[in-house]
């Protein structure tokens, strides 16, 4: 009786430390994936081009990234030592299949090539901002189901966290877009609920790191062609 109780003990304590474990490897992921996309900005910045040369720069990194991401995966050794130096932020199904990170750079870059420098950045910033901020929040806190491992709480956390992004580019003129304020309401509105829909029905072939920003830019440049 008193070995079962000890067992039961042991295996609880387990899991609780494999639990945190994965909790730190998420939020470091996160913490990885918004600091990436701040840097990137401030590096756009930085150079002081075009967005859409700088979109073109990051395509070509994209390529490379598909480019060295097959490779890894094609020699063991290579994929071996990738793993190990970027285990803290490594997805275990990543270790055979292609990571976020080309994705994220392609999305980023069409986004910046085909549409308009307000659009492009409104849009990425919901795949630095929103994107860690749901899933965060569906970890933590998330029980209804909605697709895989999304959950209705942290698709609910993206779509506000996109809302109060485009309060912020409204309030600093981004949404003139649009025309008149209801017109702009509604596309804060619309742009937030579909890059919700592109977050949540993302996943197997098609990553999120491209469907959000792409998708919402393609949402953003066909409501403001209606004004």
């Amino acid at each position: 009786m008193v070995s079962k109780i000890v067992e039961k003990s042991l295996n609880q304590t387990f899991w609780n430390l494999l639990k945190d474990f994965s909790h730190q490897i998420h939020l470091a992921r996160k913490l990885y994936h918004v600091l990436g996309g701040l840097l990137g900005i401030w590096f756009f910045y930085f150079l002081s081009i075009s967005s859409k040369n700088f979109g073109y720069l990051l395509f070509v990194c994209s390529l490379g990234l598909f480019f060295f991401e097959s490779l890894r995966l094609k020699l063991k050794w290579i994929n071996q030592v990738f793993c190990y130096i970027a285990r803290p932020i490594l997805r275990e199904k990543e270790r055979t299949k292609f990571s976020g990170m080309p994705y994220y750079f392609l999305g980023t870059s069409l986004s910046l090539i085909f549409f308009s420098p307000e659009i492009a950045t409104l849009s990425i910033c919901y795949l630095i901002f929103a994107d860690p901020i749901a899933s965060l929040v569906g970890v933590r806190w998330g029980k209804l189901k909605v697709k895989d491992s999304r959950t209705f709480e942290g698709s609910l956390a993206f779509f506000m966290t996109c809302f109060f992004i485009n309060i912020l580019f409204y309030a600093n003129g981004i949404f003139f877009l649009f025309g008149s304020w209801q017109n702009s309401f509604s596309a804060m509105v619309l742009s937030a609920l579909w890059a919700t829909l592109a977050e949540s029905v993302s996943g197997g072939m098609v990553d999120d790191n491209f469907t959000i920003p792409v998708f919402s830019g393609l949402f953003l440049m066909l409501f403001s062609s209606l004004f």
